[in-house]
Order: C-alpha cells, then sequence, then structure tokens
C-alpha cells in the first residue's frame, strides 16, 4: 500500500461537491426543463437555487424556447392566488402587473444591448427578461397568504390592507430585479461595463413601467 493510498481520504458516499468546486455548471437537459413543467415545484430550485446552471443554459443558447414558455407560464400561474385574494375583479391583474411589464421593456433591452455591442439573441434577452416575472410571481405566490389574512382581518374599505398588498407587490418585483441583475452578473453572461450601465438604465425604465402598470390595473 502506498503513501498516497493511505493519506488519500475517500469521499463519502453520495457527496456532492459544492457549486464553487465545479469548474463549469452543466446545462439543463431537455428532460429536467420537461419535468420542472410537469412539477412546477421545481421551478424554484431550477430558477432560485441552479442559478450558475441556469446561466450557463442561456449562455449557451441552449433549449431557450422551452425554457421561456416554461418561465412564462410560470410567471402566469404562480402570480394567480394573490391576485385572487385581492379580489375576483383582480385576479389577472398581478400576472399582467409581472409579464406586461417585462413585455413592454423587453424590446429596449434587446435593441439597446445589441447597439452597445452585446452579442445576446434576442432569446437570450427574453430569458432573462423573464426572470423577474418569475421570481417575481414565486414571491407574490408566498406573500399571498400573508395578504388573505390582512385582508381578512381588516375591515372593508380600509386603506390599510391596499397599502400592505401594494408594498407586497412592490417587494416581490424587486426581488424579481435583484434577481435579474444577479443572474446578468454569472461569471457565464458577465456584461462588460458598458453593458452594466445599460442595465442600470433598463431597470430604472421598467421599475417606472411598472409604477404607472401598477396605477392603470388599481394595484397601487
Amino acid at each position: 500500500m502506498s503513501t498516497h493510498d493511505v493519506f488519500t481520504p475517500t469521499p463519502l458516499s453520495g457527496y456532492r461537491a459544492p457549486p464553487d468546486e465545479a469548474a463549469d455548471a452543466a446545462p439543463f437537459a431537455a428532460h429536467e426543463l420537461h419535468a420542472a413543467l410537469l412539477r412546477p415545484h421545481r421551478m424554484i430550485n431550477l430558477v432560485l437555487v441552479e442559478r450558475a446552471r441556469f446561466a450557463t443554459t442561456v449562455a449557451g443558447d441552449r433549449r431557450l424556447a422551452l425554457l421561456a414558455a416554461i418561465l412564462l407560464a410560470t410567471s402566469i400561474a404562480s402570480a394567480l392566488p394573490f391576485g385572487a385574494v385581492l379580489g375576483p375583479q383582480h385576479a389577472l391583474r398581478v400576472a399582467a402587473l409581472n409579464v406586461g411589464s417585462v413585455a413592454i421593456c423587453f424590446p429596449t433591452l434587446h435593441v439597446f444591448s445589441s447597439y452597445l455591442g452585446g452579442r445576446n439573441s434576442a432569446g437570450q434577452n427574453l430569458v432573462l427578461a423573464l426572470l423577474v416575472s418569475t421570481v417575481a410571481g414565486f414571491f407574490t405566490l408566498s406573500f399571498a397568504p400573508i395578504a388573505w389574512f390582512i385582508t381578512w382581518t381588516t375591515p372593508a374599505g380600509s386603506l390599510a390592507a391596499g397599502y400592505v398588498s401594494a408594498g407586497l407587490l412592490a417587494l416581490a418585483v424587486a426581488a424579481g430585479v435583484a434577481h435579474f441583475v444577479r443572474a446578468t452578473q454569472d461569471p457565464a453572461l458577465a456584461p462588460d461595463r458598458t453593458q452594466r450601465v445599460l442595465l442600470v438604465a433598463w431597470v430604472g425604465l421598467l421599475a417606472f413601467i411598472v409604477y404607472r402598470m401598477g396605477v392603470f390595473l388599481e394595484l397601487v
């Protein structure tokens, strides 16, 4: 038996290397994306936990149509409970706020990115933009019980419930924007200085459109 054999530790069974030990994160396989579509709770891991793999998938320009479709469906479905809590007439308005704001601002993101030398395809920029509405949807889904409790325990017509729901919506969108920025800073997608200026400007534009959309939809 060699000295190397004696002093080399044996990996524990089932050991998984931390993400920072992997040189490259593997892109998502098609079956993983389909599994997330069939079991929506897996989307939380796909989007929030497996950030490096998500960025690698987008950077590789692979399966973007499927990924965009899943993100869009998740954005809409996850926002419905919060809208329903606000009342039947608001059932679709939260989804419209999140998805509609991204849809309005997406062309600006892609055109200006291309103008400033960005190499992302329209599909790549669309998937990244949909991160905002998807993560905002996750947060509104988690906030739905809180909104329901506040609405149920507050007298009808009270402004407090409206302020709380508007604040939760603002927090959800802010979380979506923060995750979008965090994803674009991944080594696989890290922009240059000019692209960072674009991202700051685009986030500001998106925030303004979200506010105007919220006023139009009577959510704020």
